[in-house]
């Protein structure tokens, strides 16, 4: 089967030179001259580990260093990247689309104990990347975690959940350099006779640090805490995890924390663009319950950019806070909580361990919004109002976007540019990959959960304020790339995630008719709409010819440079050294000067 990308670039190398001389010749020739690059001749990016292994479960099997001889069990690169880690390395495990399960029992005899385990510091320096292609694709190491699907399951064999593993996935004493990015966790079943085996379904981490990055965890069951994970003692990180159908009896249907004990450092939990929807957490917290120990430290916390959606709980529809101490508390920025149901859509029980929600959305819980008396809520939309401690908070409906399940603003909504600039947090572990984070000069802003810019100017009005709740408003939902310009990138990222997918919602944000489909009406609004965004210049962009000319480039240096760069037998030394010299009189040339000399490998092409 050809893969999606494959057939992307036929299709792009079949129109490019239509593109480029036609309507659409106005597009900005660097534009162009990167879209054809990534598409037609990307080349592999570099690899910082020591040991990479492959894993794909229609292999024959063999050593795993290549993908002709993949492991087709996830335990043996699990077994054999235990056996190379420090001081020998750190270890990548590219894993294939399909479903794995784990076969390795922790009790001997109960084959319900079977985990994929991450016991002791033997594990640390290790991370699980799921979405590679495999070994049936034209190009196995083409890595798409939507579009081949890696999943890790509790699922043992009989029909139903009876039988399942009571965890997918298990950490204990290990640190944050272990990482598991881009799977889905799903049907577990926690409800062993041993304490721990009743909780933590998805996963459990026990005194473990993982960063979960990228995942699915869903449609798994705890008799008491944690459905689809359970952290205690230590903190998992969460950056653009979706959980969903998860079930607690006692707490935290999708997640529950658990602090430290007094003697243990006080533990912080980090949820970045994170989606919590239709999780049922039986007494506490639908979504997400943190609760501490009697005289511990203190549980700290940080829930950025994130959608709570129709969970249910006792206390805490969304979310449950108890017992964490008077050092404990935390921040909720730019999130939007909606449907969620039973006591109220955030508690604060126990000790009122102070609490601040920023720049969020509360609306349509039921009875109650928010819980907690020692709460401190600005710049927030909430549904009632707040009476307590707080500045900037509106009453107002929000007008969310068309289509069900869209917690996008309109651009009539109040919720547009109303938050508060200072507190939207750096973009500490670089949600977006775009190179940027916390260190970069300056810091850059944490994107939204649709990964655009955070802070941009929604109303046209005193300039770029952020917006309140997890999606910043777009004027021009077209422009994919929040470059406030619509263009070829754009198209890529539509292409790309072209036909029906599930689950939906939460929708692509290619897909601008909310119909759980990127299809031909989404591909028409985009080329409507092609060209500059109200956001940004209103001028209309200079010329192929004219961005040429100011080069000092000819129509004819470009008529090469697009031949060899659409050319199937151009070698890919020639691709990178005419994309390398297109790039730099494109980007460093101005008026025939050149600001500093090429570092491009030699001939010049175009040095006529």
């Amino acid at each position: 089967m050809t893969s999606i990308k494959t057939k992307l670039r036929q299709f792009v190398a079949a129109i490019f030179a239509a593109f480029s001389k036609s309507r659409f010749r106005g597009i900005p020739a660097a534009i162009f001259a990167a879209f054809a690059f990534f598409l037609i001749s990307a080349p592999a990016a570099a690899q910082p580990f020591d040991n990479v292994w492959h894993v794909d479960e229609d292999a024959s099997g063999g050593g795993g260093t290549t993908w002709p001889t993949a492991f087709n069990d996830l335990q043996d690169a699990l077994d054999a990247a235990e056996a190379t880690v420090p001081p020998e390395g750190t270890d990548l495990i590219k894993v294939a689309q399909g479903v794995y399960i784990p076969t390795v029992e922790t009790s001997p005899g109960n084959p319900r104990t079977v985990t994929f385990s991450f016991n002791g510091s033997n594990f640390n320096n290790i991370t699980i990347q799921g979405g590679y292609a495999g070994i049936n694709e034209p190009d196995p190491d083409v890595r798409d975690v939507d579009l081949y699907v890696t999943t890790l399951s509790g699922e043992l064999g009989n029909p139903g959940m009876a039988d399942n593993a009571y965890h997918v996935l298990k950490f204990v004493q290990i640190d944050s350099s272990v990482s598991i990015d881009g799977v889905t966790i799903r049907d577990a079943l926690a409800d062993g006779t041993n304490a721990f085996d009743r909780s933590g379904a998805g996963f459990l981490s026990n005194l473990a640090e993982p960063l979960i990055r990228n995942c699915v965890i869903r449609d798994n069951e705890a008799q008491e805490f944690g459905g689809g994970a359970w952290a205690i003692r230590k903190s998992a990180i969460f950056v653009l995890c979706t959980f969903r159908n998860n079930t607690a009896g006692d707490g935290g249907g999708a997640l529950f924390q658990r602090g430290a004990p007094n003697g243990l450092p006080a533990v912080h939990l980090v949820l970045v663009n994170c989606e919590f929807w239709d999780n049922d957490g039986g007494d506490a917290g639908g979504g997400l319950a943190i609760g501490d120990f009697i005289n511990a430290p203190g549980t700290t916390y940080e829930i950025t950019n994130c959608l709570f959606v129709r969970n249910d709980a006792m206390f805490g529809g969304a979310a449950f806070f108890s017992d964490l101490g008077e050092a404990g508390g935390g921040t909720i920025t730019n999130c939007t909580f909606v449907a969620n149901t039973t006591g109220s859509a955030i508690w604060g029980g126990g000790v009122f361990a102070p609490m601040t929600i920023t720049n969020s959305i509360l609306w349509f819980n039921t009875p109650n919004q928010v819980v907690n008396s020692s709460a401190e809520i600005n710049y927030t939309n909430i549904e009632g109002g707040w009476p307590g401690t707080g500045t900037g908070n509106i009453d107002v409906e929000p007008i969310f976007g068309p289509g069900t399940d869209n917690y996008r603003l309109e651009g009539n909504s109040r919720g547009v540019d109303e938050g508060n600039n200072a507190d939207v947090p750096c973009d500490e572990f670089d949600v977006d990959d775009d190179g940027f984070d916390c260190d970069s000069i300056p810091p850059q802003d944490t994107p939204d959960l649709d990964l655009r810019d955070r802070v941009v100017d929604g109303d046209e009005v005193m300039g770029a304020t952020v917006d309140m709740g997890a999606y910043e408003f777009a004027q021009c939902p077209w422009d994919l790339d929040g470059d406030c310009s619509v263009g070829a990138s754009d198209l890529l990222s539509l292409l790309v995630n072209w036909g029906p997918y599930a689950p939906c919602p939460p929708f692509k944000p290619a897909d601008f008719d909310g119909n759980c489909t990127v299809g031909a009406t989404d591909l028409l609004a985009l080329l409507v709409n092609w060209g500059p965004c109200p956001c940004g210049d209103q001028s209309e962009p200079p010329s192929l010819d004219e961005e040429l000319a100011d080069a000092c480039l000819s129509q004819e240096d470009w008529d090469e440079f697009e031949d060899v760069m659409t050319d199937p037998n151009s070698s890919q030394e020639d691709k990178d050294r005419y994309y390398c010299w297109m790039n730099h009189y494109l980007f460093h040339c101005n008026r025939c000067n050149c600001t500093h000399p090429s570092e491009c490998p030699s001939p010049d092409p175009f040095d006529d």
